[in-house]
């Protein structure tokens, strides 16, 4: 019986654990909410415009953001799987990827302060945890 109990229980969990989307999907959904929030949120169709293409400008960001990460996640595994990789390998490989994820993260933070700039304390305080969830995707 706690046999059977606990095949049932791993069955259940695996089956949750594949329908979790992709990061790539998650950013994307999280970021159409935050589209849809300010659409319906911001009334100056000025601030609207320029907020709306912000966070299609984030969206590219982190999408970039997340392919660094899961290049650089693939390319460690495949280095650390090398029992002849040396030092130097694992010190350039990482040095490469500290240069794309600064650049990720710089074109991240500038489309945040765009969107900052662009909306009110009110519509900020309605939108920013859309972006919060889409950086979380992003690095996951």
């Amino acid at each position: 019986m706690k046999r059977s109990l606990c095949a049932v229980l791993a069955v259940a969990l695996a089956g949750c654990a594949a329908n979790k989307p992709s990061a790539r999907d998650a950013i994307a959904n999280d970021l159409e909410e935050m589209r849809a929030e300010a659409a319906q949120r911001i009334k100056d169709p000025r601030r609207a415009a320029q907020t709306l293409e912000s966070i299609e400008g984030l969206k590219e960001a982190l999408f970039a953001l997340e392919e660094a990460i899961a290049n650089a996640r693939f390319q460690l595994r495949t280095l650390d799987a090398r029992p002849e990789a040396t030092r130097a390998e694992f010190d350039a490989l990482l040095d490469a990827f500290e240069a794309r994820h600064r650049a990720a993260r710089e074109r991240v933070l500038a489309r945040h302060f765009e969107l900052i700039a662009a909306t009110t304390e009110d519509e900020w305080k309605a939108l920013w945890r859309h972006e919060r969830d889409a950086l979380v995707a992003s690095t996951r």
